[in-house]
Protein backbone atom coordinates (compact mmCIF):
# COMPACT_ATOMS: atom_id res chain seq x y z
CA UNK A 1 0.00 0.00 0.00
CA UNK A 2 1.46 3.38 -0.98
CA UNK A 3 -0.10 6.75 -0.22
CA UNK A 4 1.04 10.33 -0.82
CA UNK A 5 0.99 13.51 1.25
CA UNK A 6 -2.40 14.13 2.83
CA UNK A 7 -4.92 16.91 2.31
CA UNK A 8 -5.36 19.50 5.04
CA UNK A 9 -8.73 18.13 6.05
CA UNK A 10 -7.25 14.70 6.73
CA UNK A 11 -4.45 16.22 8.78
CA UNK A 12 -6.92 18.16 10.89
CA UNK A 13 -9.04 15.09 11.55
CA UNK A 14 -5.97 13.11 12.71
CA UNK A 15 -4.89 15.97 14.97
CA UNK A 16 -8.35 16.05 16.49
CA UNK A 17 -8.21 12.33 17.19
CA UNK A 18 -4.79 12.59 18.82
CA UNK A 19 -5.27 15.80 20.80
CA UNK A 20 -7.28 14.42 23.76
CA UNK A 21 -4.69 11.71 24.42
CA UNK A 22 -1.83 14.23 24.47
CA UNK A 23 -3.48 17.03 26.43
CA UNK A 24 -2.59 15.74 29.90
CA UNK A 25 0.68 13.97 29.09
CA UNK A 26 3.61 15.06 31.27
CA UNK A 27 6.81 13.57 32.62
CA UNK A 28 9.05 13.76 35.64
CA UNK A 29 12.74 13.94 34.76
CA UNK A 30 15.64 12.24 36.50
CA UNK A 31 19.20 13.51 36.06
CA UNK A 32 21.15 10.25 35.82
CA UNK A 33 24.36 12.03 36.76
CA UNK A 34 27.91 10.95 35.96
CA UNK A 35 30.66 8.76 37.37
CA UNK A 36 32.32 11.81 38.85
CA UNK A 37 32.59 14.37 36.09
CA UNK A 38 32.28 15.01 32.40
CA UNK A 39 29.31 14.14 30.26
CA UNK A 40 26.86 11.24 30.43
CA UNK A 41 24.73 9.54 27.78
CA UNK A 42 21.78 7.15 28.09
CA UNK A 43 21.39 4.89 25.05
CA UNK A 44 18.99 2.09 25.98
CA UNK A 45 16.43 1.02 28.58
CA UNK A 46 14.87 -2.39 29.23
CA UNK A 47 11.39 -3.17 30.53
CA UNK A 48 12.75 -3.43 34.08
CA UNK A 49 13.94 0.18 33.95
CA UNK A 50 17.67 -0.64 33.76
CA UNK A 51 19.51 1.87 31.59
CA UNK A 52 22.66 1.44 29.48
CA UNK A 53 25.00 4.26 28.53
CA UNK A 54 28.29 5.93 29.21
CA UNK A 55 29.89 8.60 31.38
CA UNK A 56 33.04 10.69 30.97
CA UNK A 57 34.81 11.93 27.87
CA UNK A 58 37.51 10.85 25.41
CA UNK A 59 39.41 7.76 26.51
CA UNK A 60 37.84 8.28 29.92
CA UNK A 61 34.38 7.43 28.61
CA UNK A 62 33.17 4.43 30.63
CA UNK A 63 30.21 2.11 30.12
CA UNK A 64 27.48 2.50 32.74
CA UNK A 65 24.33 0.73 33.86
CA UNK A 66 21.89 2.78 35.90
CA UNK A 67 19.38 0.99 38.12
CA UNK A 68 17.01 2.62 40.60
CA UNK A 69 18.91 5.88 40.24
CA UNK A 70 22.34 4.39 41.00
CA UNK A 71 25.15 4.29 38.42
CA UNK A 72 27.45 1.27 38.17
CA UNK A 73 30.62 1.46 36.09
CA UNK A 74 31.12 -1.49 33.77
CA UNK A 75 34.44 -3.33 33.67
CA UNK A 76 37.13 -1.79 31.44
CA UNK A 77 39.72 -4.45 30.52
CA UNK A 78 41.91 -1.73 28.97
CA UNK A 79 42.34 2.00 29.47
CA UNK A 80 40.42 3.09 26.38
CA UNK A 81 36.90 4.37 25.90
CA UNK A 82 33.98 2.03 26.54
CA UNK A 83 30.23 2.51 26.33
CA UNK A 84 27.10 0.40 26.78
CA UNK A 85 24.71 0.72 23.86
CA UNK A 86 21.77 -1.36 25.10
CA UNK A 87 20.58 -3.82 27.75
CA UNK A 88 18.15 -6.76 27.65
CA UNK A 89 15.57 -7.74 30.27
CA UNK A 90 18.06 -10.15 31.86
CA UNK A 91 20.36 -7.22 32.61
CA UNK A 92 23.03 -8.15 30.05
CA UNK A 93 24.54 -5.04 28.46
CA UNK A 94 26.44 -4.69 25.18
CA UNK A 95 28.57 -2.02 23.56
CA UNK A 96 32.28 -1.60 23.03
CA UNK A 97 35.45 -1.66 25.11
CA UNK A 98 39.21 -2.06 24.88
CA UNK A 99 40.99 -5.41 24.92
CA UNK A 100 44.42 -6.82 23.92
CA UNK A 101 46.40 -4.29 25.90
CA UNK A 102 44.17 -1.43 24.80
CA UNK A 103 45.30 -1.47 21.17
CA UNK A 104 41.96 -2.59 19.80
CA UNK A 105 38.32 -1.76 20.47
CA UNK A 106 35.99 -4.75 20.47
CA UNK A 107 32.28 -5.46 20.69
CA UNK A 108 31.68 -6.26 24.35
CA UNK A 109 29.15 -8.19 26.40
CA UNK A 110 28.85 -7.31 30.08
CA UNK A 111 27.08 -10.13 31.89
CA UNK A 112 25.05 -9.76 35.07
CA UNK A 113 28.05 -10.80 37.20
CA UNK A 114 30.06 -7.89 35.77
CA UNK A 115 32.23 -10.01 33.48
CA UNK A 116 33.29 -8.30 30.24
CA UNK A 117 33.52 -10.62 27.22
CA UNK A 118 35.37 -9.75 24.01
CA UNK A 119 33.02 -10.77 21.18
CA UNK A 120 35.79 -10.68 18.58
CA UNK A 121 35.85 -9.34 15.04
CA UNK A 122 35.05 -10.50 11.52
CA UNK A 123 38.61 -9.47 10.71
CA UNK A 124 40.62 -6.31 11.16
CA UNK A 125 40.83 -4.52 14.49
CA UNK A 126 37.46 -2.99 15.40
CA UNK A 127 33.95 -4.08 16.31
CA UNK A 128 30.98 -2.61 18.21
CA UNK A 129 27.83 -4.24 19.58
CA UNK A 130 24.62 -2.20 19.43
CA UNK A 131 21.86 -4.42 20.80
CA UNK A 132 21.09 -7.71 22.56
CA UNK A 133 17.76 -9.53 22.75
CA UNK A 134 16.47 -11.76 25.54
CA UNK A 135 17.84 -14.88 23.80
CA UNK A 136 21.35 -13.43 24.00
CA UNK A 137 21.61 -12.70 20.27
CA UNK A 138 23.82 -9.65 19.73
CA UNK A 139 24.09 -7.41 16.67
CA UNK A 140 26.50 -4.68 15.65
CA UNK A 141 29.24 -4.09 13.11
CA UNK A 142 32.86 -5.05 12.59
CA UNK A 143 35.80 -4.51 10.33
CA UNK A 144 36.44 -7.58 8.18
CA UNK A 145 39.33 -9.25 6.44
CA UNK A 146 40.09 -7.79 3.03
CA UNK A 147 37.75 -4.83 3.38
CA UNK A 148 38.19 -1.18 4.31
CA UNK A 149 34.55 -0.77 5.41
CA UNK A 150 32.43 -2.49 8.07
CA UNK A 151 29.90 -5.30 7.93
CA UNK A 152 26.89 -5.97 10.15
CA UNK A 153 27.21 -9.03 12.38
CA UNK A 154 25.08 -11.39 14.45
CA UNK A 155 26.79 -12.95 17.46
CA UNK A 156 25.24 -15.97 19.17
CA UNK A 157 26.56 -18.98 21.09
CA UNK A 158 30.11 -17.70 20.83
CA UNK A 159 30.13 -17.23 17.07
CA UNK A 160 30.13 -13.96 15.09
CA UNK A 161 28.45 -14.20 11.69
CA UNK A 162 28.80 -11.68 8.86
CA UNK A 163 25.29 -10.55 7.84
CA UNK A 164 26.55 -9.22 4.53
CA UNK A 165 25.17 -6.30 2.54
CA UNK A 166 22.60 -5.47 -0.11
CA UNK A 167 25.38 -5.87 -2.65
CA UNK A 168 27.41 -2.84 -1.62
CA UNK A 169 30.54 -2.26 0.45
CA UNK A 170 29.24 -1.79 4.00
CA UNK A 171 26.46 -2.54 6.46
CA UNK A 172 25.66 -1.83 10.12
CA UNK A 173 23.19 -3.68 12.39
CA UNK A 174 21.53 -1.49 15.01
CA UNK A 175 18.68 -3.37 16.70
CA UNK A 176 17.28 -6.90 17.11
CA UNK A 177 13.94 -7.99 18.53
CA UNK A 178 13.15 -11.23 20.33
CA UNK A 179 12.07 -12.84 17.05
CA UNK A 180 15.60 -12.31 15.75
CA UNK A 181 14.58 -9.67 13.22
CA UNK A 182 17.49 -7.25 12.79
CA UNK A 183 17.52 -3.75 11.34
CA UNK A 184 20.23 -1.35 10.29
CA UNK A 185 21.65 -0.06 7.06
CA UNK A 186 23.50 -1.33 4.02
CA UNK A 187 24.69 -0.10 0.68
CA UNK A 188 23.39 -1.55 -2.56
CA UNK A 189 25.43 -2.55 -5.60
CA UNK A 190 24.77 0.92 -7.03
CA UNK A 191 26.11 2.57 -3.86
CA UNK A 192 22.75 3.69 -2.46
CA UNK A 193 22.42 3.61 1.35
CA UNK A 194 19.21 1.89 2.43
CA UNK A 195 17.47 0.90 5.63
CA UNK A 196 17.82 -2.87 5.87
CA UNK A 197 15.98 -5.75 7.51
CA UNK A 198 17.71 -9.09 8.08
CA UNK A 199 15.55 -12.16 8.72
CA UNK A 200 17.23 -15.57 9.00
CA UNK A 201 20.37 -14.06 7.50
CA UNK A 202 18.63 -12.66 4.42
CA UNK A 203 18.89 -8.89 3.85
CA UNK A 204 15.95 -6.89 2.46
CA UNK A 205 15.94 -3.30 1.23
CA UNK A 206 13.24 -1.40 3.16
CA UNK A 207 13.17 1.46 0.69
CA UNK A 208 13.18 5.20 1.38
CA UNK A 209 10.91 8.20 1.12
CA UNK A 210 11.45 9.93 -2.23
CA UNK A 211 13.53 6.91 -3.26
CA UNK A 212 16.73 8.29 -1.75
CA UNK A 213 18.88 7.07 1.17
CA UNK A 214 17.50 5.72 4.45
CA UNK A 215 18.60 4.19 7.77
CA UNK A 216 16.76 1.94 10.27
CA UNK A 217 17.58 2.25 13.97
CA UNK A 218 14.88 0.35 15.86
CA UNK A 219 12.35 -2.47 15.56
CA UNK A 220 9.51 -3.40 17.92
CA UNK A 221 8.39 -6.89 18.83
CA UNK A 222 5.48 -6.40 16.41
CA UNK A 223 7.86 -5.50 13.58
CA UNK A 224 7.38 -1.72 13.45
CA UNK A 225 10.64 -0.20 12.20
CA UNK A 226 11.88 3.37 12.71
CA UNK A 227 14.76 5.42 11.38
CA UNK A 228 15.09 8.16 8.78
CA UNK A 229 15.00 8.95 5.08
CA UNK A 230 17.01 11.65 3.31
CA UNK A 231 14.78 13.77 1.09
CA UNK A 232 17.49 15.76 -0.68
CA UNK A 233 18.79 19.28 -0.14
CA UNK A 234 20.08 18.41 3.37
CA UNK A 235 16.52 17.54 4.45
CA UNK A 236 16.13 14.40 6.55
CA UNK A 237 12.89 13.10 8.08
CA UNK A 238 12.21 10.47 10.69
CA UNK A 239 10.50 7.50 9.06
CA UNK A 240 8.24 4.65 10.17
CA UNK A 241 8.04 1.39 8.23
CA UNK A 242 4.74 -0.33 9.02
CA UNK A 243 4.19 -3.60 7.17
CA UNK A 244 5.53 -2.22 3.91
CA UNK A 245 4.09 1.28 4.24
CA UNK A 246 6.51 4.19 4.74
CA UNK A 247 5.32 7.04 6.94
CA UNK A 248 7.06 10.42 6.95
CA UNK A 249 7.05 11.46 10.63
CA UNK A 250 7.96 15.02 9.73
CA UNK A 251 9.98 17.70 11.47
CA UNK A 252 9.20 20.85 13.43
CA UNK A 253 8.34 23.96 11.44
CA UNK A 254 11.62 25.65 10.56
CA UNK A 255 13.58 22.45 11.07
CA UNK A 256 14.96 20.34 8.27
CA UNK A 257 16.13 17.19 10.06
CA UNK A 258 14.60 14.54 12.28
CA UNK A 259 15.48 10.95 13.15
CA UNK A 260 13.63 8.20 15.05
CA UNK A 261 15.59 5.79 17.24
CA UNK A 262 13.23 3.66 19.30
CA UNK A 263 9.69 2.26 19.24
CA UNK A 264 7.84 0.35 21.97
CA UNK A 265 5.03 -2.21 22.03
CA UNK A 266 2.39 0.54 21.96
CA UNK A 267 3.89 2.09 18.84
CA UNK A 268 5.24 5.16 20.67
CA UNK A 269 8.35 6.45 18.90
CA UNK A 270 11.21 8.61 20.16
CA UNK A 271 14.02 10.54 18.51
CA UNK A 272 14.74 14.17 17.72
CA UNK A 273 13.79 17.00 15.39
CA UNK A 274 15.68 20.18 14.64
CA UNK A 275 13.99 23.54 15.16
CA UNK A 276 16.07 25.37 12.55
CA UNK A 277 17.73 24.58 9.24
CA UNK A 278 21.12 22.88 9.26
CA UNK A 279 22.82 20.25 11.39
CA UNK A 280 23.79 22.23 14.51
CA UNK A 281 23.26 19.97 17.54
CA UNK A 282 22.11 22.91 19.66
CA UNK A 283 19.01 23.12 17.46
CA UNK A 284 17.95 19.52 18.16
CA UNK A 285 15.01 18.75 20.44
CA UNK A 286 14.02 15.36 21.85
CA UNK A 287 10.60 14.29 20.59
CA UNK A 288 7.87 11.71 21.10
CA UNK A 289 5.57 10.58 18.32
CA UNK A 290 2.31 9.19 19.72
CA UNK A 291 -0.98 8.55 17.92
CA UNK A 292 0.43 10.30 14.85
CA UNK A 293 1.36 13.48 16.70
CA UNK A 294 4.91 14.76 17.23
CA UNK A 295 5.51 16.39 20.62
CA UNK A 296 8.56 18.29 21.88
CA UNK A 297 9.47 16.53 25.14
CA UNK A 298 10.84 19.80 26.49
CA UNK A 299 7.24 20.99 26.72
CA UNK A 300 6.23 17.99 28.84
CA UNK A 301 8.65 18.55 31.75
CA UNK A 302 9.02 21.28 34.36
CA UNK A 303 10.71 24.11 32.44
CA UNK A 304 12.06 25.66 35.65
CA UNK A 305 14.53 22.76 36.01
CA UNK A 306 16.69 24.22 33.25
CA UNK A 307 16.95 21.24 30.89
CA UNK A 308 17.22 21.30 27.11
CA UNK A 309 16.43 17.75 26.00
CA UNK A 310 18.26 17.15 22.72
CA UNK A 311 17.86 13.46 21.88
CA UNK A 312 15.51 10.74 23.05
CA UNK A 313 17.34 7.47 22.36
CA UNK A 314 15.00 4.73 23.61
CA UNK A 315 11.57 4.02 25.10
CA UNK A 316 10.43 0.91 26.97
CA UNK A 317 6.98 -0.66 27.07
CA UNK A 318 6.09 1.30 30.21
CA UNK A 319 6.71 4.53 28.28
CA UNK A 320 9.91 5.45 30.12
CA UNK A 321 12.23 7.44 27.85
CA UNK A 322 16.01 7.88 28.04
CA UNK A 323 18.41 10.10 26.18
CA UNK A 324 20.58 13.11 26.80
CA UNK A 325 20.37 16.88 26.92
CA UNK A 326 22.02 19.97 28.32
CA UNK A 327 21.80 20.90 32.01
CA UNK A 328 23.88 23.75 33.46
CA UNK A 329 26.00 23.74 30.32
CA UNK A 330 26.86 20.02 30.59
CA UNK A 331 25.69 17.04 28.52
CA UNK A 332 23.72 14.80 30.88
CA UNK A 333 21.79 11.56 30.57
CA UNK A 334 18.13 11.70 31.55
CA UNK A 335 15.21 9.42 32.36
CA UNK A 336 11.64 10.55 31.72
CA UNK A 337 8.79 8.82 33.56
CA UNK A 338 5.17 9.60 32.74
CA UNK A 339 3.19 11.21 35.55
CA UNK A 340 0.56 8.70 36.80
CA UNK A 341 -2.82 9.41 35.26
CA UNK A 342 -1.27 11.35 32.39
CA UNK A 343 -0.40 8.41 30.13
CA UNK A 344 -1.95 8.64 26.63
CA UNK A 345 -3.83 5.88 24.90
CA UNK A 346 -1.56 3.40 23.07
CA UNK A 347 -0.61 4.61 19.62
CA UNK A 348 -2.37 3.10 16.63
CA UNK A 349 -0.51 3.76 13.41
CA UNK A 350 -2.76 1.28 11.67
CA UNK A 351 -5.79 3.44 12.53
CA UNK A 352 -4.03 6.56 11.27
CA UNK A 353 -2.99 4.92 8.03
CA UNK A 354 -6.48 3.48 7.63
CA UNK A 355 -7.88 7.00 7.87
CA UNK A 356 -5.62 8.11 5.07
CA UNK A 357 -6.73 5.14 2.99
CA UNK A 358 -10.36 6.33 3.15
CA UNK A 359 -9.24 9.44 1.33
CA UNK A 360 -7.27 7.47 -1.22
CA UNK A 361 -9.12 9.07 -4.12
CA UNK A 362 -7.62 12.40 -3.13
CA UNK A 363 -4.05 11.16 -3.25
CA UNK A 364 -1.45 9.90 -5.68
CA UNK A 365 -0.19 6.36 -5.02
CA UNK A 366 3.36 6.57 -3.71
CA UNK A 367 5.30 6.38 -0.43
CA UNK A 368 3.25 7.95 2.35
CA UNK A 369 4.81 11.25 3.44
CA UNK A 370 2.98 12.89 6.33
CA UNK A 371 4.38 16.06 7.93
CA UNK A 372 3.28 16.73 11.48
CA UNK A 373 3.92 20.31 12.51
Amino acid sequence: MTISRFALAIGLSCAALAAPAQASLSFTITDLGTLGGGASYANGINNNGQIAGGSGGGTGLTGVVWENGAASALAKPAAVASQARDINTLGQAVGYGGFAGGANVRATLWDTDGTATNLGVLGGNFSQANDINDAGQIVGYSSYTGGSEYHAFLWQNGTMTDLGTLGGSYSYAQNINNAGQTVGVSTTASGAQRATLWVDGVASDLGALEGKSSYAYGISEAGLIVGYSDLGGNVRHATLWDNGTLVDLGAFDGGTRSEAYGVNASGQIVGYSSIAAGTLAANNRAVLWDNGTMVDLNGLIDASLGWTLQRAEAINDAGQIVGYGILDGQTRAFLLTAVPGAVPEPASWALMIGGFALAGGMMRRRALAVRFA
